[in-house]
C-alpha cells in the first residue's frame, strides 16, 4: 500500500464497492447468478455472499479486539480453512436470507469504519483488516472489468 487512503475514502470504498458487487450479482438471472458463483470457485451464490459475510463477522469480532489491544486467537489455522467453514455454514441457506445478512453486516462493518478515528486506524493490523475489507477483498471477487472496485476512490 502506497498512501493510506483516509478513514473516510475507505468507508466510500468498502459501500461502493460491495455494494457494486451486490448490485452486479443480483441483477443476473438465475443461472447466470450461478456461473458468477461458480467462476469463483463457489457451489452456489449462498455460498459466495455467505463467505463474504463470514468475512464481515471476522472483521467484526478481529477489529474492536485489535483497538482495545486485547488478544486475538483466531478459530482457524488456514484461510482455506476459514473459508471452507464459511462456504459450509452457508451451503444450504436460502439466498434471499443471505442477501439480507449480507447487507446487514455490510451496515454493521461501515457503522464500524465510521466510528474509527485515526489513532484507531495506526493500531496495528486494524487498517489492514478495513483496507482488505474495503479494497483487496472485493477487488477479488469483482464479477466483470465493468464492476471491478475503484483501488483509489475519487478524492
Amino acid at each position: 500500500m502506497d498512501t493510506p487512503l483516509t478513514q473516510q475514502q475507505l468507508l466510500s470504498s468498502l459501500r461502493q464497492n460491495w455494494e457494486g458487487l451486490l448490485t452486479g450479482l443480483l441483477v443476473l438471472d438465475g443461472s447466470n447468478r450461478l456461473a458468477a458463483a461458480q467462476a469463483q470457485s463457489f457451489a452456489s451464490t449462498s455460498e459466495f455472499l455467505g463467505h463474504v459475510c463470514a468475512w464481515f463477522e471476522e472483521l467484526l469480532w478481529a477489529v474492536p479486539k485489535r483497538i482495545r489491544r486485547e488478544p486475538v486467537a483466531y478459530s482457524w489455522q488456514t484461510v482455506d480453512e476459514f473459508n471452507a467453514r464459511a462456504m459450509a455454514r452457508y451451503r444450504e441457506r436460502a439466498e434471499a436470507e443471505v442477501v439480507q445478512e449480507f447487507r446487514a453486516l455490510l451496515g454493521r462493518v461501515e457503522a464500524l469504519v465510521a466510528s474509527l478515528t485515526d489513532e484507531d486506524l495506526a493500531v496495528p493490523h486494524v487498517y489492514e483488516w478495513i483496507h482488505n475489507a474495503a479494497v483487496g477483498h472485493p477487488l477479488e471477487h469483482c464479477l466483470s472489468r465493468a464492476d471491478r472496485p475503484e483501488q483509489e476512490p475519487p478524492a
